[in-house]
Protein backbone atom coordinates (compact mmCIF):
# COMPACT_ATOMS: atom_id res chain seq x y z
CA UNK A 1 0.00 0.00 0.00
CA UNK A 2 2.75 2.44 1.02
CA UNK A 3 4.79 1.49 -2.01
CA UNK A 4 1.85 2.30 -4.33
CA UNK A 5 1.36 5.71 -2.69
CA UNK A 6 5.07 6.50 -3.04
CA UNK A 7 5.02 5.59 -6.75
CA UNK A 8 1.99 7.85 -7.41
CA UNK A 9 3.61 10.79 -5.62
CA UNK A 10 6.80 10.29 -7.60
CA UNK A 11 4.85 10.26 -10.91
CA UNK A 12 3.05 13.54 -10.02
CA UNK A 13 6.39 15.18 -9.19
CA UNK A 14 7.77 14.16 -12.57
CA UNK A 15 4.74 15.58 -14.40
CA UNK A 16 4.99 18.89 -12.50
CA UNK A 17 8.69 19.08 -13.35
CA UNK A 18 8.15 18.56 -17.08
CA UNK A 19 5.22 21.03 -17.08
CA UNK A 20 7.45 23.65 -15.45
CA UNK A 21 9.99 23.04 -18.22
CA UNK A 22 7.29 23.97 -20.75
CA UNK A 23 6.22 27.08 -18.80
CA UNK A 24 9.85 28.18 -18.48
CA UNK A 25 10.48 27.87 -22.23
CA UNK A 26 7.18 29.64 -23.01
CA UNK A 27 8.17 32.69 -20.94
CA UNK A 28 11.93 32.81 -21.54
CA UNK A 29 12.10 32.55 -25.37
CA UNK A 30 9.66 35.44 -26.23
CA UNK A 31 11.23 37.78 -23.67
CA UNK A 32 14.75 37.17 -25.04
CA UNK A 33 13.49 37.69 -28.63
CA UNK A 34 11.79 40.95 -27.72
CA UNK A 35 14.84 42.32 -25.96
CA UNK A 36 17.06 41.41 -28.92
CA UNK A 37 14.76 43.10 -31.52
CA UNK A 38 14.23 46.32 -29.53
CA UNK A 39 17.94 46.58 -28.85
CA UNK A 40 18.84 45.96 -32.55
CA UNK A 41 16.40 48.67 -33.74
CA UNK A 42 17.59 51.16 -31.08
CA UNK A 43 14.02 51.67 -30.00
CA UNK A 44 12.89 52.88 -26.59
CA UNK A 45 11.81 50.28 -24.05
CA UNK A 46 8.07 50.81 -24.43
CA UNK A 47 4.95 48.84 -25.27
CA UNK A 48 4.65 50.80 -28.57
CA UNK A 49 8.13 49.62 -29.57
CA UNK A 50 7.10 46.02 -28.87
CA UNK A 51 3.91 46.46 -30.97
CA UNK A 52 5.85 47.95 -33.81
CA UNK A 53 8.36 45.10 -33.84
CA UNK A 54 5.49 42.60 -33.92
CA UNK A 55 3.88 44.38 -36.88
CA UNK A 56 7.07 44.42 -38.96
CA UNK A 57 8.64 41.05 -37.95
CA UNK A 58 6.37 38.00 -38.44
CA UNK A 59 9.06 35.67 -37.10
CA UNK A 60 8.34 36.97 -33.64
CA UNK A 61 4.89 35.37 -33.80
CA UNK A 62 6.52 32.02 -34.39
CA UNK A 63 9.02 32.75 -31.65
CA UNK A 64 6.17 33.71 -29.33
CA UNK A 65 4.13 30.60 -30.09
CA UNK A 66 6.93 28.05 -30.55
CA UNK A 67 7.75 27.81 -26.81
CA UNK A 68 4.12 26.99 -26.13
CA UNK A 69 4.34 24.01 -28.44
CA UNK A 70 7.73 23.14 -27.03
CA UNK A 71 6.26 23.24 -23.53
CA UNK A 72 3.32 21.14 -24.67
CA UNK A 73 5.76 18.72 -26.25
CA UNK A 74 7.80 18.64 -23.04
CA UNK A 75 4.63 17.93 -21.05
CA UNK A 76 3.54 15.09 -23.37
CA UNK A 77 7.08 13.73 -23.55
CA UNK A 78 7.31 13.93 -19.77
CA UNK A 79 4.11 11.96 -19.36
CA UNK A 80 5.32 9.39 -21.83
CA UNK A 81 8.65 9.13 -20.01
CA UNK A 82 6.84 8.70 -16.70
CA UNK A 83 4.78 5.89 -18.22
CA UNK A 84 7.81 4.21 -19.76
CA UNK A 85 9.73 4.62 -16.51
CA UNK A 86 6.84 3.02 -14.65
CA UNK A 87 6.63 0.17 -17.16
CA UNK A 88 10.40 -0.23 -16.98
CA UNK A 89 10.33 -0.40 -13.19
CA UNK A 90 7.40 -2.82 -13.23
CA UNK A 91 9.25 -4.93 -15.76
CA UNK A 92 12.38 -4.87 -13.62
CA UNK A 93 10.30 -5.82 -10.58
CA UNK A 94 8.65 -8.66 -12.50
CA UNK A 95 12.01 -9.87 -13.80
CA UNK A 96 13.43 -9.71 -10.25
CA UNK A 97 10.45 -11.61 -8.85
CA UNK A 98 10.69 -14.15 -11.65
CA UNK A 99 14.40 -14.65 -11.04
CA UNK A 100 13.76 -15.10 -7.31
CA UNK A 101 10.92 -17.53 -8.07
CA UNK A 102 13.19 -19.52 -10.35
CA UNK A 103 15.88 -19.55 -7.65
CA UNK A 104 13.33 -20.67 -5.03
CA UNK A 105 11.95 -23.39 -7.28
CA UNK A 106 15.47 -24.52 -8.16
CA UNK A 107 16.39 -24.67 -4.46
CA UNK A 108 13.15 -26.55 -3.70
CA UNK A 109 13.85 -29.00 -6.51
CA UNK A 110 17.40 -29.52 -5.27
CA UNK A 111 16.11 -30.09 -1.71
CA UNK A 112 13.39 -32.42 -2.99
CA UNK A 113 15.88 -34.38 -5.07
CA UNK A 114 18.22 -34.59 -2.09
CA UNK A 115 15.38 -35.75 0.18
CA UNK A 116 14.27 -38.29 -2.41
CA UNK A 117 17.80 -39.56 -2.71
CA UNK A 118 18.15 -39.79 1.08
CA UNK A 119 14.74 -41.48 1.35
CA UNK A 120 15.74 -43.94 -1.34
CA UNK A 121 19.01 -44.69 0.46
CA UNK A 122 17.17 -45.09 3.78
CA UNK A 123 14.46 -47.24 2.18
CA UNK A 124 17.10 -49.41 0.52
CA UNK A 125 19.01 -49.72 3.78
CA UNK A 126 15.79 -50.53 5.66
CA UNK A 127 14.79 -53.09 3.03
CA UNK A 128 18.23 -54.69 3.26
CA UNK A 129 18.01 -54.65 7.06
CA UNK A 130 14.55 -56.24 6.94
CA UNK A 131 15.75 -58.88 4.49
CA UNK A 132 18.70 -59.64 6.73
CA UNK A 133 16.35 -59.65 9.73
CA UNK A 134 13.90 -62.03 8.04
CA UNK A 135 16.72 -64.34 6.99
CA UNK A 136 18.11 -64.25 10.52
CA UNK A 137 14.64 -64.61 12.05
CA UNK A 138 13.97 -67.63 9.87
CA UNK A 139 17.19 -69.13 11.21
CA UNK A 140 16.35 -68.12 14.79
CA UNK A 141 12.88 -69.70 14.64
CA UNK A 142 13.94 -72.80 12.76
CA UNK A 143 16.79 -73.51 15.22
CA UNK A 144 14.57 -74.11 18.30
CA UNK A 145 11.89 -75.71 16.10
CA UNK A 146 14.51 -78.13 14.78
CA UNK A 147 15.54 -78.89 18.37
CA UNK A 148 11.92 -79.38 19.48
CA UNK A 149 11.03 -81.70 16.60
CA UNK A 150 14.35 -83.53 16.72
CA UNK A 151 14.24 -84.11 20.47
CA UNK A 152 10.57 -85.14 20.26
CA UNK A 153 11.53 -87.78 17.68
CA UNK A 154 14.42 -88.95 19.89
CA UNK A 155 12.13 -89.15 22.94
CA UNK A 156 9.51 -91.10 20.95
CA UNK A 157 12.17 -93.45 19.56
CA UNK A 158 13.64 -94.22 22.99
CA UNK A 159 10.42 -94.25 24.99
CA UNK A 160 9.93 -97.67 26.59
CA UNK A 161 13.38 -98.88 25.54
CA UNK A 162 15.23 -100.38 28.55
CA UNK A 163 18.02 -98.18 30.00
CA UNK A 164 17.07 -95.24 27.74
CA UNK A 165 15.03 -93.32 30.32
CA UNK A 166 17.82 -90.74 30.71
CA UNK A 167 17.84 -90.09 26.94
CA UNK A 168 14.10 -89.49 26.99
CA UNK A 169 14.38 -87.17 30.01
CA UNK A 170 17.23 -85.17 28.42
CA UNK A 171 15.23 -84.85 25.19
CA UNK A 172 12.24 -83.50 27.09
CA UNK A 173 14.45 -80.99 28.93
CA UNK A 174 15.88 -79.79 25.62
CA UNK A 175 12.34 -79.42 24.24
CA UNK A 176 11.43 -77.22 27.23
CA UNK A 177 14.56 -75.04 26.83
CA UNK A 178 13.98 -74.63 23.08
CA UNK A 179 10.29 -73.87 23.63
CA UNK A 180 11.11 -71.07 26.08
CA UNK A 181 13.66 -69.65 23.63
CA UNK A 182 11.07 -69.72 20.84
CA UNK A 183 8.51 -68.01 23.09
CA UNK A 184 11.05 -65.25 23.81
CA UNK A 185 11.51 -64.66 20.06
CA UNK A 186 7.75 -64.43 19.52
CA UNK A 187 7.39 -61.99 22.44
CA UNK A 188 10.09 -59.74 20.94
CA UNK A 189 8.33 -59.66 17.57
CA UNK A 190 4.99 -58.85 19.22
CA UNK A 191 6.57 -56.10 21.33
CA UNK A 192 8.13 -54.55 18.22
CA UNK A 193 4.77 -54.65 16.42
CA UNK A 194 3.13 -52.84 19.35
CA UNK A 195 5.90 -50.22 19.37
CA UNK A 196 5.48 -49.54 15.64
CA UNK A 197 1.69 -49.29 16.09
CA UNK A 198 2.12 -46.83 18.97
CA UNK A 199 0.35 -49.20 21.38
CA UNK A 200 3.30 -49.94 23.66
CA UNK A 201 2.52 -48.73 27.20
CA UNK A 202 3.85 -49.18 30.72
CA UNK A 203 2.03 -50.48 33.77
CA UNK A 204 2.60 -49.60 37.42
CA UNK A 205 3.80 -51.95 40.18
CA UNK A 206 5.33 -51.34 43.61
CA UNK A 207 8.56 -53.32 44.02
CA UNK A 208 11.99 -53.11 45.60
CA UNK A 209 15.19 -52.81 43.55
CA UNK A 210 16.62 -55.79 45.44
CA UNK A 211 13.62 -57.88 44.38
CA UNK A 212 14.06 -56.72 40.77
CA UNK A 213 17.73 -57.77 40.79
CA UNK A 214 17.01 -61.16 42.38
CA UNK A 215 14.38 -62.04 39.79
CA UNK A 216 16.59 -60.80 36.95
CA UNK A 217 19.45 -62.98 38.21
CA UNK A 218 17.20 -66.03 38.38
CA UNK A 219 16.37 -65.64 34.69
CA UNK A 220 19.82 -64.67 33.41
CA UNK A 221 22.04 -66.96 35.55
CA UNK A 222 21.50 -70.08 33.37
CA UNK A 223 22.79 -68.17 30.31
CA UNK A 224 25.86 -67.02 32.25
CA UNK A 225 26.53 -70.53 33.56
CA UNK A 226 26.22 -71.97 30.07
CA UNK A 227 29.08 -69.75 28.82
CA UNK A 228 30.98 -69.85 32.13
CA UNK A 229 30.65 -66.08 32.45
CA UNK A 230 30.79 -64.46 35.87
CA UNK A 231 27.89 -62.12 36.64
CA UNK A 232 28.77 -59.45 39.19
CA UNK A 233 26.09 -57.31 40.83
CA UNK A 234 27.01 -53.94 42.33
CA UNK A 235 24.20 -52.34 44.34
CA UNK A 236 24.93 -48.97 45.93
CA UNK A 237 22.49 -47.59 48.52
CA UNK A 238 19.78 -49.97 47.31
CA UNK A 239 18.59 -51.38 50.63
CA UNK A 240 14.83 -50.89 51.08
CA UNK A 241 14.51 -48.76 47.94
CA UNK A 242 10.96 -49.21 46.65
CA UNK A 243 9.81 -47.75 43.35
CA UNK A 244 6.53 -47.58 41.45
CA UNK A 245 6.76 -48.36 37.74
CA UNK A 246 6.46 -51.28 35.30
CA UNK A 247 8.57 -53.98 36.93
CA UNK A 248 8.31 -56.45 34.05
CA UNK A 249 9.46 -53.88 31.47
CA UNK A 250 12.40 -52.71 33.61
CA UNK A 251 13.38 -56.35 34.04
CA UNK A 252 12.99 -56.87 30.28
CA UNK A 253 15.49 -54.05 29.64
CA UNK A 254 18.01 -55.47 32.12
CA UNK A 255 17.63 -59.00 30.74
CA UNK A 256 18.11 -57.72 27.18
CA UNK A 257 21.21 -55.71 28.12
CA UNK A 258 22.76 -58.48 30.23
CA UNK A 259 21.78 -61.09 27.62
CA UNK A 260 23.53 -59.06 24.92
CA UNK A 261 26.60 -58.66 27.11
CA UNK A 262 26.71 -62.42 27.72
CA UNK A 263 26.17 -63.10 24.01
CA UNK A 264 29.14 -60.99 22.92
CA UNK A 265 31.49 -61.81 25.81
CA UNK A 266 33.88 -64.74 25.31
CA UNK A 267 33.94 -67.74 27.62
CA UNK A 268 35.23 -67.01 31.17
CA UNK A 269 34.55 -63.28 30.70
CA UNK A 270 32.81 -60.97 33.16
CA UNK A 271 29.50 -59.09 33.03
CA UNK A 272 28.64 -56.55 35.73
CA UNK A 273 25.22 -55.12 36.59
CA UNK A 274 25.58 -51.80 38.42
CA UNK A 275 22.63 -50.00 40.04
CA UNK A 276 22.82 -46.96 42.30
CA UNK A 277 20.69 -44.04 43.49
CA UNK A 278 22.17 -40.87 42.01
CA UNK A 279 19.72 -38.46 43.63
CA UNK A 280 16.29 -38.08 45.18
CA UNK A 281 14.03 -35.20 44.16
CA UNK A 282 10.78 -34.87 46.12
CA UNK A 283 9.26 -38.36 45.91
CA UNK A 284 11.32 -39.58 42.97
CA UNK A 285 14.58 -41.53 42.89
CA UNK A 286 17.10 -40.85 40.14
CA UNK A 287 18.47 -44.35 39.56
CA UNK A 288 21.49 -45.23 37.45
CA UNK A 289 21.53 -48.61 35.67
CA UNK A 290 24.61 -49.90 33.83
CA UNK A 291 25.73 -53.19 32.30
CA UNK A 292 29.49 -53.56 31.77
CA UNK A 293 31.12 -56.44 29.91
CA UNK A 294 34.60 -57.60 28.92
CA UNK A 295 33.39 -58.64 25.46
CA UNK A 296 34.42 -57.90 21.90
CA UNK A 297 33.35 -54.23 21.94
CA UNK A 298 32.42 -52.33 18.78
CA UNK A 299 33.57 -49.38 16.64
CA UNK A 300 31.89 -45.95 16.59
CA UNK A 301 30.35 -46.64 13.16
CA UNK A 302 28.37 -49.56 14.55
CA UNK A 303 27.07 -47.81 17.67
CA UNK A 304 24.92 -45.29 15.76
CA UNK A 305 22.65 -48.09 14.41
CA UNK A 306 22.48 -50.17 17.59
CA UNK A 307 18.99 -49.10 18.67
CA UNK A 308 17.35 -49.29 15.25
CA UNK A 309 15.00 -52.26 14.74
CA UNK A 310 16.24 -55.05 12.48
CA UNK A 311 19.85 -53.79 12.88
CA UNK A 312 22.69 -55.70 14.48
CA UNK A 313 26.36 -55.02 14.90
CA UNK A 314 27.86 -57.59 12.57
CA UNK A 315 26.09 -60.29 10.59
CA UNK A 316 28.98 -62.72 11.03
CA UNK A 317 28.97 -62.23 14.81
CA UNK A 318 25.17 -62.47 14.84
CA UNK A 319 25.26 -65.79 13.04
CA UNK A 320 27.67 -67.05 15.67
CA UNK A 321 25.79 -65.60 18.65
CA UNK A 322 22.14 -65.56 17.55
CA UNK A 323 19.48 -62.95 18.26
CA UNK A 324 16.77 -61.09 16.36
CA UNK A 325 18.08 -57.53 16.36
CA UNK A 326 14.98 -56.32 18.22
CA UNK A 327 16.08 -56.51 21.87
CA UNK A 328 17.95 -53.20 21.98
CA UNK A 329 15.28 -51.36 19.96
CA UNK A 330 12.58 -52.59 22.36
CA UNK A 331 14.71 -51.72 25.39
CA UNK A 332 15.36 -48.20 24.06
CA UNK A 333 11.61 -47.67 23.55
CA UNK A 334 10.88 -48.80 27.11
CA UNK A 335 13.50 -46.43 28.54
CA UNK A 336 12.17 -43.64 26.28
CA UNK A 337 8.71 -44.16 27.80
CA UNK A 338 10.37 -43.71 31.20
CA UNK A 339 11.71 -40.34 30.03
CA UNK A 340 15.32 -41.28 29.34
CA UNK A 341 17.47 -43.10 26.79
CA UNK A 342 20.08 -45.85 26.77
CA UNK A 343 23.61 -44.73 25.99
CA UNK A 344 26.63 -46.83 25.11
CA UNK A 345 30.40 -46.62 25.50
CA UNK A 346 32.57 -49.21 23.81
CA UNK A 347 36.16 -50.01 22.88
CA UNK A 348 36.93 -52.76 20.40
CA UNK A 349 38.40 -55.90 21.99
CA UNK A 350 37.95 -54.40 25.47
CA UNK A 351 34.21 -54.39 26.09
CA UNK A 352 31.11 -52.22 26.25
CA UNK A 353 28.96 -50.37 28.77
CA UNK A 354 25.25 -49.79 28.25
CA UNK A 355 23.75 -47.36 30.75
CA UNK A 356 20.73 -45.16 31.45
CA UNK A 357 19.46 -42.97 34.28
CA UNK A 358 15.76 -42.58 35.06
CA UNK A 359 13.54 -40.88 37.60
CA UNK A 360 11.28 -43.50 39.23
CA UNK A 361 8.49 -42.56 41.67
CA UNK A 362 8.96 -43.79 45.23
CA UNK A 363 6.88 -46.91 45.80
CA UNK A 364 4.99 -48.27 48.79
CA UNK A 365 6.60 -51.31 50.48
CA UNK A 366 4.48 -54.42 50.01
CA UNK A 367 4.41 -57.28 52.48
CA UNK A 368 5.28 -60.27 50.33
CA UNK A 369 3.30 -63.46 50.75
CA UNK A 370 5.77 -66.32 51.00
CA UNK A 371 4.00 -68.86 48.84
CA UNK A 372 5.75 -72.17 49.29
CA UNK A 373 4.56 -75.21 47.42
CA UNK A 374 3.65 -77.12 50.58
CA UNK A 375 0.19 -77.91 49.19
CA UNK A 376 1.15 -79.36 45.83
CA UNK A 377 -1.41 -82.08 46.45
CA UNK A 378 -4.86 -80.58 45.90
CA UNK A 379 -6.76 -83.64 47.05
CA UNK A 380 -10.40 -82.89 47.72
CA UNK A 381 -10.38 -79.80 45.50
CA UNK A 382 -12.32 -79.52 42.24
CA UNK A 383 -11.67 -77.30 39.21
CA UNK A 384 -13.83 -76.45 36.20
CA UNK A 385 -11.54 -76.26 33.14
CA UNK A 386 -13.04 -74.33 30.20
CA UNK A 387 -11.32 -74.51 26.79
CA UNK A 388 -12.69 -75.11 23.29
CA UNK A 389 -9.54 -76.98 22.15
CA UNK A 390 -9.38 -80.58 23.33
CA UNK A 391 -5.57 -80.78 23.21
CA UNK A 392 -5.31 -77.82 25.59
CA UNK A 393 -7.66 -79.54 28.04
CA UNK A 394 -5.63 -82.75 27.83
CA UNK A 395 -2.35 -80.88 28.50
CA UNK A 396 -3.72 -79.22 31.67
CA UNK A 397 -5.25 -82.48 32.92
CA UNK A 398 -1.97 -84.34 32.36
CA UNK A 399 0.12 -81.60 33.99
CA UNK A 400 -2.08 -81.61 37.10
CA UNK A 401 -2.67 -85.36 37.30
CA UNK A 402 -0.21 -85.89 40.17
CA UNK A 403 -1.69 -83.03 42.23
CA UNK A 404 -4.89 -85.05 42.86
CA UNK A 405 -6.95 -82.05 41.71
CA UNK A 406 -10.30 -83.22 40.34
CA UNK A 407 -10.89 -81.57 36.95
CA UNK A 408 -14.19 -81.30 35.09
CA UNK A 409 -14.12 -79.82 31.57
CA UNK A 410 -16.33 -77.64 29.38
CA UNK A 411 -15.67 -76.94 25.70
CA UNK A 412 -17.43 -73.55 25.60
CA UNK A 413 -18.35 -70.61 27.81
CA UNK A 414 -22.07 -71.36 27.58
CA UNK A 415 -21.50 -74.94 28.82
CA UNK A 416 -19.40 -73.63 31.72
CA UNK A 417 -22.15 -71.20 32.75
CA UNK A 418 -24.73 -74.01 32.87
CA UNK A 419 -22.39 -76.39 34.74
CA UNK A 420 -21.63 -73.80 37.42
CA UNK A 421 -25.27 -72.65 37.61
CA UNK A 422 -26.47 -76.22 38.26
CA UNK A 423 -23.72 -77.05 40.78
CA UNK A 424 -24.26 -77.10 44.53
CA UNK A 425 -22.50 -74.67 46.87
CA UNK A 426 -18.73 -75.31 47.18
CA UNK A 427 -18.88 -78.02 44.52
CA UNK A 428 -16.27 -76.17 42.44
CA UNK A 429 -13.28 -74.56 44.15
CA UNK A 430 -11.80 -72.77 41.13
CA UNK A 431 -12.51 -72.10 37.42
CA UNK A 432 -9.72 -72.12 34.81
CA UNK A 433 -11.17 -70.13 31.90
CA UNK A 434 -9.90 -69.82 28.33
CA UNK A 435 -10.68 -66.42 26.82
CA UNK A 436 -10.99 -66.87 23.06
CA UNK A 437 -13.78 -69.35 22.31
CA UNK A 438 -16.07 -69.43 19.24
CA UNK A 439 -19.51 -69.31 20.88
CA UNK A 440 -19.36 -67.61 24.30
CA UNK A 441 -15.90 -66.25 25.11
CA UNK A 442 -14.26 -66.30 28.53
CA UNK A 443 -14.93 -62.64 29.34
CA UNK A 444 -18.66 -63.01 28.63
CA UNK A 445 -18.83 -66.30 30.52
CA UNK A 446 -17.12 -64.76 33.57
CA UNK A 447 -19.53 -61.80 33.63
CA UNK A 448 -22.48 -64.20 33.33
CA UNK A 449 -21.18 -66.39 36.18
CA UNK A 450 -20.63 -63.35 38.43
CA UNK A 451 -24.24 -62.28 37.73
CA UNK A 452 -25.77 -65.66 38.66
CA UNK A 453 -27.91 -66.16 41.75
CA UNK A 454 -25.48 -68.70 43.18
CA UNK A 455 -23.81 -68.63 46.64
CA UNK A 456 -20.32 -68.72 45.07
CA UNK A 457 -21.00 -66.48 42.06
CA UNK A 458 -19.10 -63.50 43.49
CA UNK A 459 -16.38 -65.40 45.35
CA UNK A 460 -15.21 -68.39 43.31
CA UNK A 461 -11.70 -67.74 41.89
CA UNK A 462 -11.73 -67.50 38.07
CA UNK A 463 -8.32 -67.63 36.40
CA UNK A 464 -7.85 -66.56 32.78
CA UNK A 465 -5.75 -69.26 31.13
CA UNK A 466 -5.18 -68.01 27.61
CA UNK A 467 -2.79 -67.35 24.74
CA UNK A 468 -3.90 -63.68 24.90
CA UNK A 469 -0.96 -62.71 27.09
CA UNK A 470 -0.50 -58.98 26.43
CA UNK A 471 -0.68 -56.48 29.30
CA UNK A 472 -4.00 -55.13 28.03
CA UNK A 473 -5.36 -58.70 28.06
CA UNK A 474 -4.44 -58.98 31.74
CA UNK A 475 -6.15 -55.63 32.42
CA UNK A 476 -9.26 -56.75 30.51
CA UNK A 477 -9.37 -59.98 32.51
CA UNK A 478 -9.32 -57.98 35.76
CA UNK A 479 -12.01 -55.61 34.48
CA UNK A 480 -14.47 -58.45 33.87
CA UNK A 481 -13.87 -59.73 37.44
CA UNK A 482 -11.42 -62.52 36.73
CA UNK A 483 -9.09 -62.99 39.71
CA UNK A 484 -5.85 -63.66 37.86
CA UNK A 485 -4.21 -64.50 34.55
CA UNK A 486 -1.75 -67.12 33.31
CA UNK A 487 -0.54 -67.13 29.73
CA UNK A 488 -0.10 -69.98 27.29
CA UNK A 489 2.20 -71.82 26.85
CA UNK A 490 1.54 -72.66 30.49
CA UNK A 491 4.43 -72.52 32.93
CA UNK A 492 3.73 -75.49 35.22
CA UNK A 493 5.45 -73.95 38.27
CA UNK A 494 3.47 -70.72 37.90
CA UNK A 495 0.24 -72.69 37.56
CA UNK A 496 1.00 -74.61 40.76
CA UNK A 497 1.75 -71.35 42.61
CA UNK A 498 -1.54 -69.85 41.40
CA UNK A 499 -3.57 -72.91 42.38
CA UNK A 500 -1.87 -73.07 45.77
CA UNK A 501 -2.57 -69.37 46.29
CA UNK A 502 -6.28 -69.49 45.47
CA UNK A 503 -7.10 -72.95 46.81
CA UNK A 504 -5.30 -72.58 50.14
CA UNK A 505 -3.77 -69.16 50.85
CA UNK A 506 -6.97 -67.28 49.93
CA UNK A 507 -9.39 -69.80 51.41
Amino acid sequence: MFKSQNNTLRDVCKLVRYTLYGVFFGILFPVVAWIFEIYSASLPWTRDSLAMIHSYNRMLFMIDTAPFFLGLFAFVAGRYKVSTDNYSEELKTLIYKLENKVKERTAELETLNKNLEESYIQASAFAQAQSAFLANMSHEIRTPMHAIMGMANIAEKNFGVPNNEEKVLNSIKQILVSSKHLLGLINNILDMSKIEAGEFTLGVDDFSIEELVQETQQIINPRCNEKEIKLNVQLEKMQNIWVSTDKLRIMQVLINLIGNAVKFTPKNGTVTLEIKVSDKVNSQYLIYFAVHDTGIGMPESVMKNLFQPFKQADNKVVRQSGGTGLGLAISQNIVNLLGSSIKVKSVEDQGSTFYFEVFLPQGTPVIQETETLTHVAFEGKRALLVDDIELNRIIVEELLEDTKLVIETADDGSVAIEMFKNSSENYYDIILMDVQMPNVDGYTATKAIRALDHPQAKTIPIIAMTANAMKEDIVKARECEMNDHIGKPIDFDKLIVLLNHYLYTKS
